[in-house]
């Protein structure tokens, strides 16, 4: 693969430049030792186009325009200048009303949003408050059960030894009753052997 040079136009150029500013002559020598080298075959059609370069540049730069031309060239670019400037008042203003339009828009979502955020502030509070009443609420019927379930125990213990006691005075009772009849069976007999 060949070497790329590293004589360019640009690197020419700017030798030229310097040659220039130092107040000497651009040559293709001068040219050739201000880049530490190259080959002339290169350098010297570059160095030749940079000179015809400069040759268009002077002469556009030489030219004459006359005096009205400039000057309505001059009123032609003031008048641009001018239309320029308020077509861009012009814009600028539409672009100042939108972003006021865009401002005013973006306040009022926001006052909703906060008033949004406000509301469901104010109901998650009411259900935090619901909740905690139906908690309060929830744990005395549990303390009136509990309570009504010991009642309920020592109710039904108490009814247990009533039974009890029931079941024994009947017992005593029909003892009672026996005796009772025996005892009227010998007063019969007694009284029947008077």
């Amino acid at each position: 693969m060949p070497r790329q040079s590293s004589i360019t136009p640009e690197a020419v150029a700017e030798a030229a430049e310097k040659l220039i500013s130092r107040g000497r002559p651009v040559t293709n020598q001068a040219v050739h030792s201000l880049l530490g080298g190259g080959s002339m075959t290169t350098i010297t059609p570059l160095v030749r186009a940079w000179k015809e370069d400069q040759k268009e540049r002077q002469a556009l730069a030489e030219r004459y325009v006359p005096e009205p031309i400039e000057q309505l060239a001059q009123e032609l670019a003031g008048r641009i200048w001018r239309d320029a400037q308020e077509e861009a008042g012009v814009a600028t203003e539409a672009l100042r009303r939108e972003l006021k339009k865009l401002r005013e828009s973006y306040s009022e979502k926001e006052a909703e949003l906060k008033a949004n955020l406000e509301l469901a502030r104010q109901q998650h509070e009411d259900a935090e408050t619901a909740l905690n009443d139906v908690q309060n609420e929830l744990d005395m019927l549990r303390a009136a059960y509990e309570a009504l379930t010991l009642e309920h125990a020592r109710a039904t213990e108490k009814i247990s030894g009533l039974e009890q006691r029931v079941s024994d005075l009947r017992g005593v009772l029909e003892k009672a009753e026996a005796r009772a009849e025996r005892a009227e069976e010998r007063l019969a007999s007694v009284a029947k052997g008077n």
